[in-house]
């Protein structure tokens, strides 16, 4: 498993967690909605005027994590938006040793104007781009 960790981290992961992590795996029920990398949506929420989202994944309760998809709706407002956490999406389990990937999104008005038809065309070119460009050993389907 050569290049998958830093020297640092070498030291400190046991032989089996790095198994896992290099092992393939399927991920069949995900949402692209609760895929979002943190600091895209602090960016994308702040670049949009919205109050800068805090989530305490250690101490919130399952209702307070589900606030979340709230956050991610209002700010992931944009054709270009959706376009940019899908790709981050699929790069991310790319890395995380996914082989299929199946993600879960609805269909929605956008405000620059797509309909709920263009908002799943941007994610199926996103994710096929990504696979492409990056160059990544993963299949993504989308649900």
């Amino acid at each position: 498993m050569p290049g998958l960790f830093s020297e640092e981290e070498e030291k400190r992961i046991s032989e089996r967690q790095k198994a896992w992590v290099a092992a393939p795996k399927t991920e069949l029920h995900t949402h692209l909605g609760g895929s979002v990398r943190m600091e895209t949506l602090v960016e994308l929420a702040v670049a949009k005027g919205q109050p800068r989202p805090v989530i305490d994944t250690q101490r919130a309760t399952l209702s307070e994590c589900f606030n979340i998809f709230r956050v991610v709706h209002d700010a992931v407002n944009t054709s270009a938006d959706i376009a940019r956490i899908t790709r981050e999406a699929v790069c991310d389990f790319a890395a995380d040793g996914v082989k299929y990937l199946e993600l879960r999104t609805t269909p929605r008005l956008l405000a620059d104007g797509a309909s709920a038809s263009d908002y799943l065309e941007v994610v199926l070119d996103s994710a096929r781009r990504a696979v492409h460009e990056e160059k990544l050993d993963i299949a993504v389907g989308v649900l």
